[in-house]
């Protein structure tokens, strides 16, 4: 008995680390979005689609209707500050020394990135839904690259057993990677490097390592500029996994002992971060402050990509893998989309040919039988071999004056469905120029 408890307990433990995993903590493989970022950007599209929209009433119905997990207005402040929805509002600064948190969300308005809604919500009702935990939603965005690896700030999460760092690039850097990855794929292809306003201290090993791998350390070094007139050095940028605070810590005997260093923040979102540090007494060694500030503002970063499945399971997604299982989910969705329009198309062609048979014959029976709609529809049905119920749809839709009057051009559709069915036939071609 106790055997069998112990085992049903570590049984629950897991489907709980999974659900911790799917539904919290890591970004899903197909679109690169943690499920509470994906529920924020579906609410902005229903409530805050076209127009600014209080934040508090996008995460009231983001709560309400999808994600019962509490107040995810941290969620679309990162979002945000991420370039993927627009803001108006003090929506928090990391600039400098000093981290500034947002306003409150009813003070600060959002609205839909019309970007974003482009190119991941006209696709969207090709997209399965589930019932995952209230409402019917979409299982993931249908976009041409992993949101996760285009913002500026890295993606992170720590889950049941494991945690994640994700390095994110530009968009250009990505589609060049892809682009070689699909066509080419001789020699090592593009080494793309992450996005940063730092410089790097890594071979092009180490980045390849992480493109091909998910997994990597990666040396950062932040920008320094000195002042040799004015006797200070400012630090431009630092890298991502350190706080000014701790720099700062470096220099605590300098700064209140010795009282030899002092600091200011000069950063602003124009000139983005200036942080000066400056030599308070005579005879000190610029360089020497340099050059200490040069080992304080380097740092390695480690990245470990971890995402994701459908069913909750944690897997390590090397950046090219991230970018090709992207890749085959817009293609299948595009493919999808394509497939409805020829069924469209070929529908209204077919609706097009029997409204001109019909259209041929109504001015005979017309003068024929003028007030009598049943003995019309009857005739019309002998005469065009279409069945009575089709001609009466077709009579109701479009009624006989608008019938009459109608030019009907089956040529022009039938153009389209060619140009739908060659782009079903070159499906690589038609998704890879959306691309560029």
């Amino acid at each position: 008995m106790a055997h069998e408890l112990v085992e049903q307990t570590k049984k629950m433990y897991v489907k709980y680390g999974k659900y911790i995993n799917k539904f919290r903590s890591f970004p899903l493989i197909y679109d690169g979005l943690k499920i509470v970022e994906r529920r924020i950007l579906i609410s902005l599209s229903i409530e805050a689609k076209n127009n600014f929209t209080k934040s508090a009433r996008v995460v009231g119905h983001c709560m309400g209707n999808l994600h019962p997990h509490g107040d995810s207005y941290g969620t679309l402040v990162l979002l945000a500050n991420n370039g993927l929805v627009d803001q108006q509002g003090n929506f928090g600064t990391s600039i400098g020394i000093h981290e500034e948190p947002a306003a409150a969300s009813r003070y600060t308005e959002v609205r839909m990135n019309k970007e974003v809604y482009e190119e991941a919500f006209e696709l969207l009702k090709y997209v399965k839904e589930e019932d995952l935990e209230m409402n019917p939603e979409p299982i993931y965005l249908p976009t041409s690259l992993p949101f996760c690896l285009r913002t500026p700030i890295y993606c992170q999460g720590i889950g049941f057993g494991f945690r994640t760092y994700i390095p994110s690039y530009s968009k250009e850097d990505l589609i060049k990677r892809l682009d070689w990855l699909l066509h080419d794929k001789t020699g090592d292809g593009p080494i793309i490097k992450p996005l940063t306003d730092c410089t790097f201290g890594s071979s092009n090993e180490d980045f390849k390592q992480l493109l091909t791998t998910g997994r990597g350390s990666i040396i950062y070094k932040g920008k320094l500029q000195l002042d040799k007139a004015n006797k200070c050095v400012y630090v431009r940028s630092i890298p991502p996994n350190k706080k000014f605070k701790s720099i700062i810590n470096g220099f605590k005997e300098e700064i209140t002992v010795q009282k030899s260093i002092g600091f200011l923040d000069e950063s602003n979102g124009e000139t983005g971060t200036k942080v000066k540090f400056m030599l308070t007494k005579r005879g000190q060694n610029l360089d020497k402050l340099y050059k200490k500030l040069q080992q304080k503002t380097t740092g390695s970063v480690t990245f470990e990509c971890n995402m994701c499945d459908l069913e909750g399971n944690v897997i390590c997604m090397s950046i090219d893998k991230m970018l090709l299982t992207t890749y085959e989910m817009y293609k299948n969705v595009n493919k999808v989309k394509i497939e409805d329009t020829i069924k469209k198309i070929e529908s209204e062609i077919t609706e097009l040919e029997y409204m001109q048979k019909i259209k041929k014959a109504l001015p005979e029976l017309l003068k024929k039988y003028p007030d009598d709609f049943d003995k019309l529809v009857e005739e019309l049905q002998v005469k065009t071999s279409i069945s009575i119920e089709i001609i009466k749809k077709l009579l109701d839709k479009y009624t006989i004056s608008k019938i009459l009057k109608i030019k009907i051009d089956i040529e022009s559709k039938i153009q389209e469905l060619n140009v739908e069915k060659d782009n079903l036939q070159h499906l690589d071609d038609y998704v890879w120029r959306k691309y560029q």
